[in-house]
């Protein structure tokens, strides 16, 4: 973010929408916001050959054409559309982010001790974040019996992913990532309408949906991976707002208003570093029984 993105107003607006959106999605589909999701109610199942575990109930590309086609095939299996969600000092986001310990911990209980690598926090701004990806293709032996999809023109407009697909590497279900966009009808009423992955900026205000699952090392241990499944772009106004201030600072004589900037949460709210600091703990501890038994 810079100096025009109004940080305090984001949080505080980000603040009220995870509130409401609370209402709205809890439970619909078995999809929860992480503060509310009980982890203990889950199980973890294995899936697929390679030991893939996933948290599961109990009950962008596009534009110009690639020009080293070959190098592009080779890159296939690390190929991501991917985001980092950060909430820029929001208290109802560090609660979402509190909430991945719980689900950490879920995992932990049911892996071999040692196995499930210690969970690392990324920051934003100075404040707490989360990875997300989806991998745009996956390997004939990973998939699971899952067949070839038809790739969306929004996300693939030009063809360009779907002419790497062959019968090595397929684009399946678990591949597939919804992208949404909040459109306002002209009877005032709201409506989300799938969007190019293109549609969304730095500073727009989304909701995501994830899966929580644990991927196979090289060194035969577990990573704790968040699985992009759906972006919905919920709010521009912030973002938009920098937009105009900065273009109109390449006007003559315009005057900067100076954007008060929210402190960072870790400065001044115990709780949350509190949080950070049981990150940190986790990888800390993790090595040190590693070094013990060496």
């Amino acid at each position: 973010m810079d100096e025009f993105y109004d940080t305090a107003k984001a949080a505080s607006r980000l603040d009220v929408i995870i509130q409401e959106r609370r209402k709205i999605v809890a439970g619909q589909r078995g999809v929860f916001q992480l503060s509310d999701l009980k982890a203990n109610t889950l199980d973890v199942l294995q899936v697929g050959a390679r030991g893939f575990c996933v948290l599961s109930n109990a009950s962008e590309e596009g534009g110009m054409e690639p020009t080293n086609f070959t190098q592009m095939k080779k890159s296939r299996p690390h190929m991501r559309q991917a985001v980092t969600l950060g909430g820029l000092g929001s208290t109802e986001f560090e609660k979402q982010i509190t909430a991945l310990e719980t689900v950490y911990l879920q995992f932990y209980q049911h892996l071999p001790e040692g196995s499930l690598v210690p969970m690392e926090a990324t920051t934003v701004s100075g404040h707490s974040a989360l990875d997300v990806s989806c991998r745009y293709f996956t390997h004939r032996n990973a998939a699971n019996g899952q067949g070839q999809e038809i790739i969306s023109p929004l996300v693939d407009p030009d063809g360009v992913l779907t002419s790497l697909c062959d019968s090595e590497f397929l684009y399946t279900a678990d591949n597939m990532v919804d992208y949404r966009a909040r459109v306002m009808q002209e009877n005032g009423t709201v409506k989300f309408e799938d969007c190019s992955p293109a549609v969304f900026k730095v500073g727009d205000i989304v909701e995501a949906t994830v899966v929580f699952a644990c991927i196979p090392t090289k060194d035969k241990r577990f990573k704790l991976t968040f699985l992009l499944k759906a972006l919905m772009q919920i709010n521009t106004e912030e973002r938009n707002a920098a937009a105009v201030l900065r273009m109109r600072s390449r006007y003559p004589n315009f005057v900067r208003t100076a954007i008060p900037k929210r402190k960072p949460t870790y400065a001044d709210d115990e709780e949350i570093q509190e949080t950070q600091d049981r990150f940190c703990r986790m990888r800390i501890d993790t090595e040190v029984e590693d070094e013990g038994s060496g």
